[in-house]
């Protein structure tokens, strides 16, 4: 709220405004101060549907503002060509779970999109390594992409805004 202040956007609620722009951006200040500059840069009076309509507009531009194609690009780099499809897999599922996912469900569910001729990485958990599987996951936590619950140890993407993207990426709608 300070920040639209401190611009001195037009708000027809600044606090609904602020707090939309909190949500629809996960509460990353890159983000925040990306979204509010474009909001300046529009002169419009700032809304929360201007804001969300902010954030889809620049989780579809071509011209990557926000560098969401690092959470891609890094993979191969990071994880390596054999667990790439695995790696993939658990990110796809992940972003489509409406919850989180346990390692059973992720389990089942890699098995679905992965095939022996995937791999070595995907061949040893399709033969129930569940090592690799914990492994992988716990790279993606330190990496952050994902966050393990501390409940039932299942897990879901860190940030909902990156999982949105993901899936908009992916062409998983």
């Amino acid at each position: 709220r300070e920040l639209l202040k401190g611009e001195e956007l037009a708000c027809g609620d600044p606090q609904a405004t602020a707090r939309q722009l909190a949500e629809e951006d996960d509460r990353i200040p890159f983000y925040v101060h990306w979204v509010v500059a474009s909001l300046k840069d529009r002169g419009d009076v700032a809304n929360g549907e201007l804001v969300r309509q902010v954030v889809s507009e620049a989780l579809v531009d071509p011209q990557d503002p926000w560098h969401l194609g690092h959470y891609r690009d890094r993979l191969k780099e990071y994880y390596g060509q054999e667990r790439l499809p695995v790696v993939l897999a658990l990110l796809d599922d992940l972003s489509l779970a409406p919850g989180t996912l346990t390692l059973d469900d992720l389990a089942s569910r890699v098995a679905v999109r992965v095939t022996p001729d995937s791999g070595p990485s995907a061949a040893r958990i399709l033969g129930g390594d569940r090592e690799l599987l914990r492994g992988i996951l716990l790279l993606l936590q330190r990496d952050h992409y994902l966050r393990q619950q501390p409940e039932d140890g299942s897990y879901r993407f860190r940030f909902p805004l990156i999982a949105r993207w993901w899936r908009v990426h992916r062409n998983l709608l």
